[in-house]
């Protein structure tokens, strides 16, 4: 992980959020101020295949509440997961 933060248009709810590179680079992991986004990860492809901004609003403010990551990502289709958020061990 890289541990240079940028900021950028959060792709779920347009709020300006900060986020560092994952994956070798292939995914970003957000901390978004609006707090029914809060931290998701994403990968670029899913971001880039991302329709309706507020389409995993729902499931990263689960996640969020069970201090859980969602991770979405694009494998036929656009999926999401929830995983051990590891800054919080």
């Amino acid at each position: 992980m890289s541990d240079k933060v940028y900021s950028r248009a959060c792709p779920l709810c347009d709020t300006e959020a900060k986020f560092v590179y994952r994956d070798h680079e292939n995914r970003r992991l957000y901390l978004c101020p609006n707090n029914e986004c809060g931290k998701f990860e994403i990968s670029l492809t899913a971001e880039r295949k991302l329709v309706f901004h507020s389409e995993f609003m729902k499931e990263v403010n689960e996640a969020n509440k069970q201090k859980l990551i969602l991770e979405i990502f694009y494998q036929d289709g656009l999926q999401a997961s929830c995983k051990k958020d590891k800054s919080l061990t």
